[in-house]
C-alpha cells in the first residue's frame, strides 16, 4: 500500500459533534458528556490535547483490527486516554475485498438494511459501550472511521435507550451527509492509495459516501418488525433497566 508518512496522514476531525442538546425522554442531552466523531488516531496530537482540556476522558473505538493495523499512530494512547477497543465486524484487509462486501448497497434501503445486520451482530458490543459511557466520568467520544456507519448505528442505540423520538434519531444520523466531503478529503491523506480503489467500485452519489434518512429510517422500521426494536434486541444482549436509569442519570438535564 502507498501510505503517506505519519505526519502527512494526521489532519483534525471531520466529523466531529456533541449529542449535547437533542431532546430525550426527561430532557435534553448534557453538553459535553456525549461525542460522536470520525477516527480520532489521525488527529493531530494537539487537536486530542485539545479536546481532553475540553473534558475528554475516554474512547469507544468500534473498528475492526484490520482497520487500527492499518492506519494506527500512538497519538490517543500517548495523550492518557482510557480507549477501548470494541470492533463491530472483521474488515477485508484490501479496498477491494471491503468494497466486494459492500457492492450489493446501492440504495438507502439496502443501506438501511445492512445497519439491521449491524445492530444484531454487534448488539453484545453495543451493550458494552453503553455501560462504559454509564460508568466512566468526563466526556466520551465514541469513534468509526468515517463516524457515519457504526457510529451511526451506536447513536441510534444511545438515544433510543434515553428516549428521543424517531425524528430525533434520523436527523442526527442524516447530519453526517454534511460533512461527508470533509471526511472523505481526510480519510485519502490516511488511506493514500486505497481511496482511489474505493472510488472504482462506489459511484459519487452512492449512499454508502451520504447519510440519507432513509437508511436510518429503514433500520428503525425493520428493527420494529424483526426484533421488535432496537431496544428488545439490546435487552436479549444484557442492556437492563438498571443500565437505561444510570445513563439517563449520567447524561440528560
Amino acid at each position: 500500500m502507498d501510505i503517506l508518512d505519519e505526519d502527512a496522514r494526521l489532519s483534525p476531525l471531520a466529523n466531529l459533534r456533541d449529542l449535547g442538546g437533542l431532546r430525550v425522554r426527561g430532557g435534553t442531552v448534557r453538553r459535553d458528556l456525549l461525542w460522536r466523531s470520525d477516527d480520532i488516531s489521525l488527529a493531530p496530537p494537539p487537536e486530542v490535547r485539545r479536546l481532553r482540556e475540553c473534558g475528554l476522558t475516554t474512547v469507544l473505538d468500534f473498528r475492526s483490527p484490520t482497520e487500527r493495523d492499518r492506519v494506527e499512530n500512538s497519538g490517543v494512547v500517548a495523550e492518557g486516554l482510557e480507549r477501548h477497543d470494541l470492533p463491530f465486524f472483521d474488515m477485508p484487509a484490501d479496498a477491494e475485498s471491503m468494497m466486494a462486501h459492500w457492492s450489493e448497497v446501492t440504495t438507502a434501503r439496502a443501506l438501511g438494511l445492512r445497519y439491521v445486520a449491524m445492530m444484531q451482530e454487534a448488539a453484545p458490543v453495543v451493550v458494552e459501550g453503553l455501560a462504559i459511557i454509564a460508568a466512566t466520568s468526563g466526556v466520551t467520544l465514541f469513534h468509526c472511521t468515517a463516524g457515519k456507519d457504526r457510529t451511526g448505528v451506536f447513536a441510534a442505540a444511545i438515544l433510543g435507550c434515553l428516549g428521543a423520538e424517531r425524528e430525533v434519531i434520523v436527523s442526527d444520523y442524516s447530519r453526517t451527509g454534511e460533512a461527508m466531503p470533509a471526511v472523505l478529503t481526510r480519510m485519502a491523506r490516511g488511506f493514500g492509495s486505497e481511496i482511489s480503489a474505493i472510488e472504482q467500485f462506489v459511484d459519487r452519489d452512492s449512499p454508502l459516501l451520504s447519510a440519507p434518512p432513509e437508511a436510518m429510517d429503514v433500520m428503525l422500521d425493520e428493527l420494529d418488525r424483526v426484533c421488535g426494536g432496537a431496544d428488545a434486541l439490546l435487552r436479549r444482549h444484557g442492556l437492563t433497566d438498571e443500565l437505561v436509569e444510570s445513563l439517563a442519570a449520567k447524561l440528560v438535564e
